[in-house]
């Protein structure tokens, strides 16, 4: 009967996630390395044909992944590595011809079995011990937000035309607040979602040719925004965010539950948006000179 892994081509066990130094490991790729190099305790003694072949590149492949040769694939294992690399010469040795006369085929004999299963066995001890000491977790869904957005690209909550007004620092506070939801980092989410915020609120007053506060604070902000008549809307939700959540989590024995930071991403996500309509409306910036769309 046909394995998926017949059609499976081994993958790297670390997967880059964008914008950030963490590593997705997909799971499905350890299983299948294990397959692969389990089925050389298949091969046969004598000639090697097509279907061994198979056998031993798939294992070879697998092995230069684990063994971190393979690109910038691998997870970078150290104690099982000899013991892969002593097997990865001795399949290599396989498919040599031996007798150096050419149209004579490779074969395997009682010495290679014997030297592959031992290998094998070597391998799959110091594996098992040095994967009892990797440094992996898993991370909890948190409501219905996708964990892999809120670690990756947080952003994505808001929509393109939103996002292509957004300051670069405002994007890059909501995809740290993102990854403090992720991590179960409820007042350092806040403190980021704040900040996105501010950010926003600071370049609509200089989209709207309003001069900064020197007092700088979220009150001075709504009070100018107030007076330059921003929507009420926005007015009316950055005061409940400044009394509710922003002024008290300034104080060091404050500190915002889990859920909250939830709360608090969702408001100053609402709040963005509605700035950053008003702006469009109120303040549209100008287009570049030249663009090519």
């Amino acid at each position: 009967m046909k394995s998926i892994l017949d059609i499976h081509f081994p993958q790297p066990l670390l997967i880059d996630i964008q914008g950030c130094e963490m590593k997705k490991i997909p799971i499905f790729e350890f299983y299948a390395c294990g397959v692969a190099l389990d089925r050389l305790r298949w091969l046969n003694i004598g000639e090697i044909k097509p279907p061994a072949f198979n056998i031993i590149a798939d294992a070879q492949k697998c092995l230069r992944i684990l063994i971190g040769n393979d690109g910038d694939a691998a997870i970078r294992f150290k104690s099982c590595v000899p013991a892969a690399e002593k097997l990865l010469t001795v399949t290599y040795g396989l498919v040599i011809n031996r007798s150096g006369r050419p149209g004579v085929a490779a074969s395997i004999t009682q010495h290679d079995m014997e030297e592959i299963k031992e290998l094998l066995y070597q391998f799959e001890i110091l594996f098992k011990q040095e994967c009892a000491d990797l440094e992996t977790f898993a991370v909890s869904e948190k409501g219905i937000l996708s964990t892999s957005i809120l670690i990756s690209r947080a952003e994505c909550a808001f929509t393109s035309e939103e996002m292509a007004g957004l300051p670069k620092q405002a994007i890059d506070d909501i995809r740290r607040a993102g990854r403090c939801i992720a991590f179960e980092l409820p007042t350092s989410s806040g403190f980021h979602a704040f900040r996105a915020l501010e950010v926003v609120v600071l370049d609509y007053l200089d989209r709207l040719h309003v001069p900064r506060p020197s007092n700088r604070n979220m009150g001075e902000y709504i009070k100018l925004l107030d007076h330059n008549k921003a929507d009420n809307k926005i007015v009316s939700t950055l005061r409940q965010l400044k009394d509710h959540y922003r002024n008290p989590l300034f104080h060091p024995s404050e500190n915002l539950d889990a859920g909250e930071d939830i709360d608090v991403f969702n408001l100053s996500k609402s709040a963005i948006s509605a700035i950053l309509k008003d702006a469009s409306i109120k303040a549209p910036r100008p287009l570049a000179v030249g663009r090519v769309n």
